[in-house]
């Protein structure tokens, strides 16, 4: 077998086991433990929502990217069930709504 064959098959290989593992590795890449993007319908009714900015907790005005504020709480301090609702958002009417989420979730 030629040198260029050689070299066309093993590509053809790694790229046929990256294209395998991809969908078991893809979630620790993609998920950065932030809702920063995220609308859920919930979520996108409220001007206000608590979640998660670079896997602690955060409060956001809905549809901006960067956080209100961060909290210096690591999202794995929560019960599973929390850490599920903070990364979909917490939806809040206001921000007197929004103080209330924060002060349940950082006492």
């Amino acid at each position: 077998m030629k040198t260029g064959a050689k070299i066309c098959v093993a590509l053809i290989v790694v790229f046929l086991l990256v294209a395998l593992c991809f969908p078991l590795i893809a979630p620790q890449f993609l998920s950065s433990g932030t809702t920063q993007g995220v609308v859920t319908p919930a979520v996108q009714d409220a001007p206000y929502y608590l979640g998660v900015y670079e896997g602690k907790l955060a409060s956001f005005e809905t549809g901006k990217a960067v956080p209100l504020e961060i909290y210096d709480i690591p999202l794995k301090f929560f019960s599973e069930y929390d850490q599920e609702l903070l990364q979909k958002g917490i939806p809040a009417e206001d921000k007197d709504a929004l103080s209330v989420l924060v002060e349940n979730y950082t006492s």
